[in-house]
């Protein structure tokens, strides 16, 4: 998780899709609020991006929160997860980052209360952060090919850790259920079959 850059792009139309649904979603709220979660390796950081960067052509002010910079650690899953509640709050929100590097705190980042956000990463859809959003999206991606994904983007650095998150992703999704807090699940495999549906909701 030291390079999180994004590493693959998304068909245009699939951001044209997912955007057009959250803002269906969000009507009537006071701001746009999309959480996107998945397993390590689906692409989420990619599709955040290339989300946002749609989003601002409308909404200039529009924020992108990676919860990747604020895991604590590679212990942290749940940690960060909790933290989705303190970015969303009325007052003062924000949240911590974290120095992978050197494996410590590495700060504090202000968040604008009132602009759209976008907060993307394993964890991020609980109950309770749903509960604060106006839309959720789960993307689902194979474990062989998420694995080589995340290898490929993080280098070395990332394959001793990889069981660990592993098995913090799987606490996750048996105590959440992350794909059935979703309004949308994008199917992110290399190559779809008729039968199962790139993006649905």
């Amino acid at each position: 998780m030291v390079d999180q850059s994004p590493t693959h792009v998304t068909h245009p139309d699939t951001i044209t899709r997912i955007a057009e649904r959250t803002r269906d979603l969000s009507a009537g709220h006071p701001r746009l609020v999309l959480l996107v979660d998945g397993g390590s390796g689906a692409g989420k950081t990619s599709l955040a991006t290339e989300l946002v960067a749609h989003l601002r052509a409308t909404s200039p002010d529009t924020q992108l929160v990676s919860l990747d910079s604020c895991y604590p650690g590679w212990q942290g899953l749940a940690e960060g997860a909790a933290m989705v509640p303190d970015m969303l709050r009325a007052v003062n929100p924000g949240h911590p980052t974290w120095d992978w590097a050197a494996h410590r705190p590495d700060g504090w980042v202000d968040l604008d209360p009132v602009a759209d956000i976008v907060i993307e990463g394993c964890g991020a859809l609980t109950p309770e952060n749903r509960a604060l959003a106006t839309a959720g999206l789960w993307m689902e991606l194979d474990p062989i090919t998420r694995r080589e994904r995340a290898l490929d983007r993080d280098g070395e650095g990332y394959r001793p850790w990889w069981d660990l998150w592993a098995a913090q992703e799987l606490v996750h999704w048996q105590r959440h259920h992350p794909w059935r807090l979703a309004d949308m699940q994008l199917n992110v495999a290399p190559h779809v079959t008729p039968a199962v549906p790139y993006l649905r909701w």
